[in-house]
């Protein structure tokens, strides 16, 4: 036990070194998403000018963990490839689960972290504070996980794939800032959502079904099966008689679809998970597709797995006699005499001292 704590702060450790050393993931993933959650918050509206949606905390933690849980896992893994690191500690005897799990819960606490600072910036303000009295918890944080699996999924899926940083980057700039801009938080989803064929257009996007579970449950208890706050409906008491803002027009298109999947929560629970049977898929067949053995099919052939079972027994020796036991135990599974190891027995030499 002490040795895997010992390992896992090894592994957190080098991850904090490089996020602290990555400015861009900094910026895109903490400072940007906090100043933009904190205007909306302080923007206070005129008769019914532009508004955010009541549910903006939601959709910049949603937001911002898309930034971290995604492109920085990716950038981690693909940094530790390019230094040979995967390799090396597949020939170790070090515990493979163990560095995995070090990598995601390093990755998760950085999200933890961002996500409180957001939620506390929030409640500095008093409307935010009002408004926790209509979170549906259970809703909430089970699309928050989900959201995390998500992305963590999806910075996989890039890492399988290519092994192009700049590549990587391009995809991660395009679901973070796409994300950002159409589901809520560079634009409120009240006047997103409003545009019928963007919205149809979106749910080619895995992030919005998380993102829609985490929106709606910030007001499950007033609005549940993802309706949305309508003008005029009178849920909106915070008692000073005034609505809050946010609320969408009577006659839009919100209005009556709400968050769309025909208001069926556990269809957006199973489409979240049809959405990681696929991408899980899409990891196998990259891994499968980067891997040499499997891409030319020398697996195929006779005795060959066998073969690399006993390299990566002889990888894991430490001592000589470690290494001799392994090869009595290859030599007695042997089927012919050429077929055996043999430890080749030699002397050093002493070198001679130089005369003068």
């Amino acid at each position: 036990m002490k040795k895997n704590l010992l390992l896992i702060a090894v592994f957190w450790r080098i991850q904090w070194n490089n996020y602290k050393n990555d400015y861009a993931s900094i910026t895109l993933g903490f400072v940007l998403t906090s100043i933009m959650v904190f205007c909306w918050l302080m923007f206070k509206p005129k008769n019914g000018l532009f508004t955010a949606d009541p549910f903006i905390l939601a959709s910049g933690i949603g937001i911002t963990t898309i930034r971290n849980a995604q492109y920085n896992l990716s950038n981690v893994l693909g940094d530790w490839r390019a230094k040979r690191i995967l390799t090396r500690l597949r020939q170790t005897t070090l515990s493979k689960p163990i560095a995995f799990v070090s990598v995601l819960s390093f990755n998760w606490f950085i999200n933890l972290v961002i996500i409180t600072f957001i939620f506390i910036m929030g409640m500095m303000f008093p409307e935010q504070r009002r408004l926790l009295q209509f979170v549906d918890w259970n809703i909430f944080l089970s699309g928050l996980f989900l959201h995390i699996i998500l992305c963590s999924l999806l910075g996989f899926v890039l890492q399988a794939w290519t092994n192009n940083r700049d590549l990587k980057q391009i995809f991660c700039l395009i679901g973070y800032f796409g994300s950002m801009y159409l589901l809520g938080l560079g634009i409120p989803w009240k006047v997103v959502g409003n545009v019928q064929w963007l919205n149809y257009l979106l749910y080619i996007a895995p992030h919005r079904y998380t993102i829609t579970l985490m929106q709606s449950g910030w007001i499950g208890k007033a609005y549940p099966n993802l309706e949305m706050p309508v003008v005029g409906d009178g849920k909106w008491d915070l008692g000073e008689g005034n609505e809050f803002p946010g609320s969408v027009d009577q006659n839009s298109f919100l209005a009556t679809e709400g968050f769309g999947f025909d208001h069926q929560l556990w269809l957006v629970y199973l489409l979240i998970f049809a959405w990681f049977i696929m991408i899980i898929l899409i990891i196998y067949w990259g891994f499968k597709k980067g891997n040499n053995f499997n891409s030319r099919g020398i697996k195929s052939y006779q005795g060959v797995n066998k073969r690399i079972f006993y390299i990566n027994q002889i990888k894991k020796t430490q001592t000589i006699n470690q290494l001799i036991q392994v090869i009595d135990k290859i030599n007695s599974e042997a089927k012919s005499e050429e077929d055996k190891l043999k430890l080749i027995k030699f002397k050093t030499k002493t070198p001679k001292k130089r005369s003068g």
